[in-house]
């Protein structure tokens, strides 16, 4: 059987070299990447040098949405999002494919890219006879959400259900889901769900093959620090969360020199470096990656309410010190939070509430960080 694995995140790469290694071991496996992904030119000689997949494709996409950000001009954004919905129905895909398949696999964030991908295979499958199944495997805890239904209802009931078409349309075809933790799902799908191995630092293995792909050895960033703080996407989104407020906070209880940032990968600017914390400079190690090769265990991990850190509860069988989240914290600006923040972050966090505490106030935070 040949399947074929289509990736935007390098945590979707991880994922899938992950499904590679376990459940599809003994298939024919080829993998899509596209630009969306940091120097992922890179990634492609990594992935080839790995020799998991027969072949590795890259595919382009065009600079709609960096223009969408430039120009904040409302007439501008809305047009310029509507061809960005109607271009994938009159693009080709200019992928040629060595060979059929018969299973396409997609990650769960939903987007025209990889739609317009399978869109063109299957014109090209149907002109030759062939058929194939859609599979979805998991991006992290928005996976689990609820909103994943209203996602699927609309492909159904959305008053626009042309336009819907177009853009997702291909993933009315899912015949199945790939997840680490099936009986945590917030939502049931039409679908069977599927369990997926966990990564494990004691399969040297698969271990050695997934620091190749992403050429941990070679990182310069050392994650030496008791204490580490991860950046969340807000500030990259133009919010301000209030983080930088509660790393003062955290300056003035446990010292600067006791800390390292985990910035988020679209971070524009290193706010963290300015103020003199240590942080990373490679962003495009998945922090899953990072976790296998660290003792785990004696770290502090403190978030607002960042997915990476309640993914490693999920898909890695080692648990870390303790994991701070401030989710609550009088400090947070609220009004921004994502709604899967309150949603299966907080099963996942009442679930581990032996390792997992939620600190309201600078008093219950500097209490808690003495304890440790």
């Amino acid at each position: 059987m040949n399947v074929l694995f289509i990736c935007t995140t390098p945590y979707h790469i991880m994922v899938s070299t992950n499904l590679k290694m376990t459940i599809y071991k003994d298939y024919i496996s080829d993998i899509v990447i596209t630009d969306a992904i940091s120097n992922y030119s890179l990634l492609i000689d990594n992935l080839k040098e790995s020799g998991i997949y027969r072949d590795v494709f890259s595919y382009k996409r065009k600079d709609y949405e960096d223009r969408s950000i430039k120009y904040n001009n409302f007439f501008y954004k809305f047009f310029l999002n509507l061809s960005l919905k109607i271009k994938p129905y009159f693009t080709q895909v200019d992928i040629i494919f060595n060979d059929m398949y018969d299973q396409i696999l997609l990650p769960t964030n939903y987007e025209w890219v990889k739609n317009q991908i399978v869109r063109n295979y299957r014109k090209i499958a149907e002109k030759k006879g062939k058929n194939f199944s859609l599979y979805l495997f998991e991006d992290g805890t928005s996976a689990y959400s609820k909103e994943n239904k209203i996602f699927f209802d609309k492909l159904k009931n959305s008053p626009i259900k042309f336009l819907r078409n177009l853009t997702v349309g291909e993933y009315k075809r899912t015949k199945g889901l790939y997840v680490f933790i099936p009986n945590l799902m917030e939502w049931k799908p039409n679908f069977p769900v599927f369990s997926i191995e966990k990564f494990s630092k004691n399969n040297i293995n698969n271990l050695n093959i997934i620091n190749k792909i992403f050429k941990f050895d070679q990182s310069d960033d050392k994650y030496d620090k008791d204490y580490i703080f991860f950046e969340d996407c807000y500030f990259a989104d133009g919010k301000d969360i209030g983080d930088m407020e509660i790393m003062n906070d955290l300056i003035d209880i446990i010292g600067k020199n006791e800390i390292y940032v985990k910035i988020h990968p679209r971070n524009p600017i290193n706010r963290f470096k300015e103020i003199g914390v240590k942080t990373n400079t490679n962003t495009e190690i998945p922090w899953e990656v990072i976790a296998l090769n660290m003792n785990l265990e004696d770290k502090v991990l403190i978030t607002i309410s960042s997915s990476a850190v309640l993914n490693i509860l999920s898909n890695i069988n080692v648990r870390p010190k303790l994991i701070i989240m401030l989710t609550e914290y009088e400090k947070v600006n609220k009004q921004f939070l994502h709604e899967v923040a309150s949603g299966f972050q907080m099963t996942i966090a009442d679930i581990n509430s032996d390792i997992i505490k939620r600190p309201k106030t600078y008093t219950e935070l500097a209490e808690l960080l003495a304890s440790i």
